[in-house]
């Protein structure tokens, strides 16, 4: 027998007990639980939540919409590059004395990404990530300590490889200068200004494939004792509960309709955003004896992901406002929702029928140039 709901204090959900036993037990868990204290705004006691609830609980009163989205709205600027860094430098000394060797790399379409935020509500944000895109992003670091040298080499603190790891990295590393992400071999030399960060070949989770790993924090001056953690605070994702906050609500609604779930996700997410010249010569890949200039936002760094996700925070706003995607969840390079299961659209590019919300925003990818692949858009019931 199930027992009727009420509501507890703060709006917690809890169910009234079947037996005197039952209450006794439940009033002095919901005791020892609530333990209550002063709200410094309010003035109004708050409930202390348990750790275990790892925002697994939900109310009615719960946002249906997406934070990343929302985020977008309030943001400050993503930040450009100190001026110490841009006057009078060594690094900046030899960006300007080599332009050849560091680009700006992205597949993105910046103006038509740019049109389709023209009514952001936010547009000091959404110009400093267009500027990003074109300039290149820099990672919120500071690099006023005198004790920094001019140059660093962290690329030999790295475990001994096998022959397997050596061809992969070696393959790896062509595939990257292939697609203009890593430079061709400028030398042996790190430049003036220049650091050097350690490379590993480490094996996939469940899987003897390997995977590129670049260790942005290894060795003493590492690239991210640079960022500190208060300026990378914020970055907002929708998880579990911002989605099953939207099924809850939706179904209230609608308690008979058959949903599935979809789910996208972006290739190679991070490498499809550019770094600032200034810090593409702090981040140099240095492998059998040659040197290579990392033109891209990098899985290793500390600031990599508030970058990528003030990027996708802006796609996602274009989706819900423009695509009418309502309440789409985006989790750094997953997009998911759920669709009615009879409501499909046909994705030319792929030749399949997906959910329909989920064929738009593959649209709206392709309008903005963001490459994605068929391997890794999925939809089902259950996914």
């Amino acid at each position: 027998m199930t027992a009727p709901a009420v509501q507890a204090p703060a709006g917690m959900l809890t169910s009234v007990p079947s037996s005197r036993m039952e209450n006794s037990v439940a009033a002095g868990m919901l005791k020892r639980s609530m333990l209550m204290s002063a709200s410094p705004e309010a003035g109004e006691p708050t409930l202390k939540r348990p750790r275990h609830r790892r925002g697994l609980i939900w109310s009615p009163t719960d946002a249906t919409f997406s934070p990343t989205a929302h985020s977008s709205e309030y943001a400050p600027p993503v930040p450009s590059p100190p001026l110490h860094e841009l006057v009078g430098s060594d690094t900046a000394r030899t960006v300007a004395a080599h332009p050849g060797l560091l680009h700006v790399v992205t597949p993105i379409d910046i103006d038509r990404f740019e049109q389709l935020l023209e009514d952001h509500p936010n547009p000091a944000f959404m110009q400093s990530v267009c500027k990003a895109l074109r300039e290149g992003f820099w990672p919120w670091a500071d690099i006023l300590d005198p004790s920094y040298p001019s140059i660093n080499d962290n690329s030999m603190l790295t475990c001994t490889k096998t022959d397997t790891q050596l061809q992969f990295l070696d393959a790896q590393i062509q595939e990257e200068v292939c697609a203009g992400r890593l430079s061709e071999s400028f030398g042996t030399q790190l430049l003036p200004g220049m650091y050097s960060v350690p490379i590993h070949a480490v094996p996939k989770p469940r899987s003897d494939k390997l995977r590129l790993v670049v260790d942005h924090s290894a060795g003493d001056y590492s690239l991210n004792s640079m960022i500190a953690t208060d300026a990378i605070k914020g970055t907002k994702l929708d998880g579990l509960h911002s989605l099953r906050a939207s099924l809850l609500h939706f179904r209230r609604q609608h308690p008979h309709e058959k949903l599935v779930m979809f789910k996208s996700d972006v290739s190679l997410a991070f490498r499809r955003l550019p770094m600032h010249p200034l810090w593409q010569v702090k981040q140099i890949i240095s492998f059998n004896g040659q040197c290579h200039v990392d033109h891209n936002n990098n899985f290793g760094g500390h600031g990599s992901p508030k970058v990528w996700i003030s990027f996708m925070s802006l796609v996602a706003w274009v989706a819900l406002r423009h695509q009418l995607i309502d309440d789409l969840k985006t989790y750094m390079d997953n997009s998911f929702f759920f669709e009615l299961a009879d409501r499909l659209l046909f994705y030319e590019p792929y030749q399949i029928f997906y959910p329909a919300k989920q064929t738009r925003l593959l649209q709206l990818w392709d309008e903005i140039r963001l490459p994605h692949d068929k391997a890794k858009q999925e939809f089902g019931c259950p996914l």
